[in-house]
């Protein structure tokens, strides 16, 4: 399965376009989108699933904690499907997602709980069945080279690293934290965060048996 990873476009239209080109382009399988489609706005994040959807590659997403909450149950184009809290099957793997970050100091609109986040992931993963599993987040796990700030702190998610060590899934796919871009491991678990759209960056992934990641720059 060929795979392109995004992530934190924060309503940048140049980058839209660029990445709606380059999915078709390379004639991908899947787009996997990590949040921050859009600052506070549903109808900004709409427009985006639309213009991506140009592409006609099918898309699965989770909001960031600059979207809204309510992007998680929005009424979105047929190609694209919110995965927050939920399962998707494709072939043989499982897809699925939580959006928003752990709670912050800056109130940001789509924050959790360290618990909510817990319930959250076992609510997606409790209907995936004997397929190969992908988690796709906003917020890194904790203590990985992808939730280190410039500052030195770690902030990403102690459960999606619980997650991740318990049902050890074959990828995840994050971003929030834009300094952080490049890829780690938690075991067996390829963690990737592609960088900021925003910032023309992407990730191009090869997903068979073995992870594949090439980090990768719009032109």
């Amino acid at each position: 399965m060929r795979i392109i990873a995004l992530s934190d476009f924060h309503g940048s239209s140049i980058a839209v376009d660029k990445a709606a080109r380059v999915a078709a382009g390379e004639t991908a399988d899947l787009m996997l989108i990590a949040g921050d489609l859009a600052f506070h706005s549903i109808d900004s994040a709409f427009s985006i699933l639309q213009k991506l959807s140009s592409s006609r590659t099918p898309i699965l997403y989770v909001p960031g904690n600059m979207d809204v909450a309510e992007l998680a149950s929005l009424k979105h184009p047929d190609v694209s499907k919110c995965i927050h809290g939920r399962c998707e099957r494709i072939g043989d793997f499982s897809f699925v997602g939580v959006g928003g970050a752990v709670k912050g100091p800056f109130m940001t609109p789509f924050e959790s709980t360290e618990e909510e986040i817990q319930v959250t992931l076992q609510k997606a993963v409790e209907n995936c069945k004997n397929t190969k599993l992908v988690l796709v987040s906003h917020a890194p796990p904790k203590n990985t080279s992808l939730d280190l700030t410039r500052s030195g702190a770690h902030v990403g998610s102690n459960a999606i690293r619980s997650f991740i060590e318990t049902k050890q899934p074959i990828l995840v796919v994050c971003g929030h934290i834009h300094e952080a871009r490049g890829t780690d491991k938690i075991g067996r678990t390829v963690i990737l965060n592609p960088g900021p759209a925003q910032n023309w960056f992407y990730s191009l992934i090869e997903l068979t048996d073995n992870v594949d990641v090439k980090l990768l720059e719009f032109i």
